[in-house]
């Protein structure tokens, strides 16, 4: 029981930090690659730096 429940700790810290560098999963990427037929980008973009100038809507 307790190595089960270290398991999954252990995937949910690690997914977490898949997740906040990464937009998509392997497979999946590989399998939108393909439908698309051309290489998607892995990392999630970066925001532009905050230049501090706030614009009216």
């Amino acid at each position: 029981m307790a190595t089960a429940l270290a398991v999954n700790i252990g995937l949910l810290l690690l997914a977490n930090a898949y997740v906040r560098k990464f937009d998509i999963a392997p497979v999946e990427w590989a399998w939108r690659s393909l439908v698309e037929g051309r290489a998607l980008p892995w990392r999630k973009a970066t925001p532009p730096p905050f230049s501090g100038e706030l614009r009216p809507i």
